[in-house]
């Protein structure tokens, strides 16, 4: 990490900063969006901030937290422009990773992994004693956190004829995946016995 944080600052003079007052909230929400947006254009047909709502939600969320003293949104800038973003939350001694993003024109450089390794040491230096990379198994978390933990979802309804149809949804899902299941072993038993025969 220190190799390529100095070959970073070397090839670009980054400078690594937080946001740190109310006015600069929403054009660095609107850099992020930016920069995740072109981070996974042509690799995912559904990027996030892209929705209308998504969007007003996050924004009014990062206001929320900041007010209360928990956003945590950082910049790695280049000649006066943003290149990398993240986007995450603290509460006691857990910092909370929710979102980044960066440029791809400078993905030679790791920005997003030079900008994890500052957010880190920042989450540090406040005292906290948990980074949680909250949902999702990706390469990117494993390249810095090993440790994994199982979460659990829980959705709720009113009683009535959306939660029957949540739980008929549910039902068939389940039905299907014990079918795949079943017609994969089937599939691995006939080749089976086809070997040994």
């Amino acid at each position: 990490m220190g190799r390529k944080r100095r070959r970073f600052a070397q090839e670009s003079g980054a400078r690594f900063s937080r946001v740190d007052a109310k006015e600069q909230i929403d054009p660095a929400f609107d850099r992020l969006a930016e920069l995740h947006r072109l981070r996974w254009q042509d690799r995912t047909d559904s990027p996030s901030f892209t929705s209308p709502q998504y969007l007003g939600l996050h924004r009014d969320m990062m206001h929320a937290l900041f007010a209360r003293g928990r956003l945590r949104l950082y910049a790695l800038d280049r000649a006066g422009a943003s290149i990398a973003m993240f986007y995450g939350f603290r509460k006691g001694g857990d910092f909370y990773y929710f979102q980044a993003g960066f440029d791809p024109a400078y993905a030679a450089l790791s920005p997003g992994e030079v900008l994890m390794g500052y957010v880190i040491e920042a989450a540090i230096a406040e005292g906290c004693t948990r980074f949680d990379m909250l949902k999702g198994d990706y390469g990117h978390k494993r390249h810095f956190f090993q440790q994994t933990r199982e979460t659990t979802g829980l959705r709720v309804h009113r009683p009535g004829l959306v939660c029957r149809l949540y739980r008929l949804k549910d039902w068939l899902g389940e039905r299907r995946a014990t079918a795949a299941q079943a017609s994969t072993t089937s599939a691995a038993a006939q080749e089976a016995e086809g070997v040994g025969t």
